[in-house]
């Protein structure tokens, strides 16, 4: 159950952020309107809002993955943020001279650009979800490793804590080799070396 929390909540934060990266990149008036918002709640941590996403979505799944995407939205949007924005402006006039359309400096200059940023913010995010969903599973839940040690804690059961914990490790040592597996298969061809992380 944690993983299919994790893997939704990850999914849906990845789905939106991106976008919405690219949205403000391009509307410089939108970037400055929404920079207030985003700063406030970016400083805001996810399990502070639990009581209020327990209210409005009750003790279900979906309060769970509201707190694995709010933990993982952040660090994703504004790494990808910070990659579409700081394209090489020499890149691009080079581009222009070879008469290639904003579509194609878009997709050849602008996201090779922007990949490593990506992949660092979809990293750390996939980090903050384990974080942020076993705080949520201790406070409201009925299934999953966070629910699991507190269970444990409350039969004096130290040794289930200590399995819990080595759980918690093992899936996020996992999950971390699967993405870098993932990505360096599908985006070497735009790295050097054939190798997204240099290893």
């Amino acid at each position: 159950m944690s993983l299919l929390r994790v893997v939704q909540g990850f999914l849906l934060a990845t789905i939106i952020s991106i976008p919405l990266a690219i949205v403000l990149t391009a509307s410089h008036r939108m970037r400055t309107l929404s920079s207030g918002m985003i700063e406030f709640f970016r400083h805001v941590p996810p399990l502070a809002l639990l009581p209020l996403l327990i209210l409005w979505l009750g003790i279900g799944e979906s309060s769970k993955i509201a707190i694995v995407f709010l933990a993982t939205v952040y660090p994703i949007f504004l790494n990808a943020l910070m990659g579409f924005s700081e394209v090489d402006r020499k890149l691009v006039e080079m581009a222009h001279q070879y008469g290639l359309s904003k579509k194609q400096i878009f997709l050849h200059v602008t996201i090779p650009y922007a990949i490593p940023y990506i992949i660092s913010g979809l990293r750390i995010g996939l980090g903050y979800s384990w974080r942020s969903l076993i705080g949520a599973e201790m406070i409201a839940a009925s299934s999953g490793i966070g629910y699991w040690i507190l269970d444990a804690q409350t039969m004096a059961r130290s040794d289930i804590v200590i399995v819990g914990i080595i759980v918690i490790g093992l899936c996020g040592i996992i999950s971390d080799a699967l993405f870098k597996w993932i990505t360096n298969r599908m985006l070497s061809r735009y790295m050097t070396g054939g190798d997204v992380y240099g290893s």
